[in-house]
């Protein structure tokens, strides 16, 4: 009688603290971008040659002198932002300011330049909990295979110090 009491009294507190628990709305979250999933720490997605793709094997974001934003494809494709303004609004993307790397699957190296900057817009940037939110749209050109265009890029990220 005395097991069945503790077992009812136990089973009883376990659904109230399950029942009490609630998705929490408020600023603090990390909200992925549009199509990618997963709970990695830097999220990035934008179309490149008319695919869509997605940092959904590895991503991180360290501020240090810039932000340093890192995202990898399962493709073994990379992106690569440096941000260094990181103040709400429009910013510009090039060789100097804002610069971004992407490493396509076999293995050619793409590049911000400045012949044809591209635009950063941060939406976001709460440094209360370190995380940022931005869109982007940027040609990146390489030495050896030409232009590359990343478009409608997103990112967020919750970045250390």
């Amino acid at each position: 009688m005395f097991r069945s009491r503790n077992c009812v009294f136990f089973a009883g507190i376990t659904l109230l603290a399950l029942s009490s628990c609630e998705k929490n709305n408020d600023d603090n979250d990390h909200h992925n971008p549009v199509g990618c999933s997963g709970v990695l720490p830097a999220q990035v997605t934008f179309m490149v040659n008319g695919s869509h793709w997605c940092s959904d094997m590895g991503g991180f974001a360290d501020l240090g002198t810039d932000l340093t934003i890192h995202g990898e494809n399962q493709n073994g494709s990379t992106i690569n932002m440096e941000l260094n303004d990181l103040s709400t609004g429009p910013h510009v993307i090039n060789s100097s300011i804002n610069h971004f790397i992407y490493t396509d699957a076999a293995a050619n190296g793409f590049e911000s330049n400045d012949s044809n900057p591209g635009s950063l817009v941060i939406d976001s940037h709460n440094t209360s909990n370190n995380t940022i939110k931005g869109h982007f749209t940027v040609t990146l050109k390489s030495p050896v295979t030409g232009n590359l265009t990343l478009g409608s890029g997103e990112f967020t990220a919750v970045y250390t110090e």
